[in-house]
């Protein structure tokens, strides 16, 4: 498993928005209207826009790929680069006694739960037009964030094209509840403009290698406790 020491300033930030949540919590507009009316009255927290929900530092989580052979790590979808990509050929259906529903990455957080309520997905490889054409980008994905209670969240993702650095790069997820662990497993692919064809073994011919699906980058967001009472909406299904 890899993960990453936490951070302290990550911690202060935390800490004061969490104040500041309080604050809200206890407040009421001059026209008595609830912090609830209050917060949505500026519009939902986007990918874009995440208004007053608390991103998990990338520090404070861990992640481990259960996939055969990952070409590349699972921890390049936390380490805040556009220029790197946890990369799995795809399908796993390729690979002799493999079951594709028993293969997932999963992000923990633990032994911290979150009340989560968006999940940001940037999937492929987003470095350049040419290593985005190379790789599948995710179709649909099952999201099941692995605690008691918690729905599993079934995802069909758009492919707007190579949109790096836009508000569509990003795959927005709905979730609600309370965890420390989320895993994502591929269900389907787009094909790729360009496959990037890799090869199962080196010493095999290019005719056996394998396109490769991925992920660039993940963010999870949550809302501090003060604040978990105000209303969401996260079907299960989401186009």
């Amino acid at each position: 498993m890899i993960g990453k020491k936490g951070g302290v300033l990550g911690k202060i930030a935390g800490a004061l928005v969490a104040v500041f949540g309080l604050v809200l919590a206890v407040l009421t507009t001059a026209a008595g209207k609830s912090t609830e009316a209050f917060l949505l009255g500026s519009g939902n927290p986007t990918c874009a826009d995440p208004k007053w929900l608390l991103q998990i530092p990338d520090d404070q989580i861990s992640v481990n790929a259960f996939y055969v052979r990952q070409p590349d790590s699972a921890d390049l979808t936390i380490d805040g680069s556009q220029n790197t990509a946890w990369l799995q050929w795809w399908p796993t259906t390729k690979f002799k006694g493999n079951k594709p529903k028993d293969n997932y990455i999963e992000w923990s957080f633990a032994p911290i739960r979150y009340n989560l309520r968006l999940i940001c997905i940037a999937d492929g490889w987003n470095q350049d037009i040419v290593a985005w054409s190379s790789t599948e980008l995710i179709r649909r994905a099952t999201i099941n964030l692995k605690s008691d209670g918690c729905p599993i969240y079934k995802k069909k993702f758009n492919n707007d094209g190579f949109v790096r650095g836009s508000p569509d790069e990003w795959q927005q997820v709905k979730v609600h509840c309370k965890t420390s662990k989320v895993h994502l497993v591929v269900n389907a692919t787009y094909n790729a403009v360009t496959p990037l064809c890799v090869p199962l073994q080196p010493s095999k011919a290019t005719t056996d290698c394998v396109p490769l699906t991925g992920i660039t980058e993940i963010r999870f967001y949550y809302s501090p406790d003060v604040l978990s009472a105000v209303g969401w909406n996260a079907p299960s299904k989401q186009l």
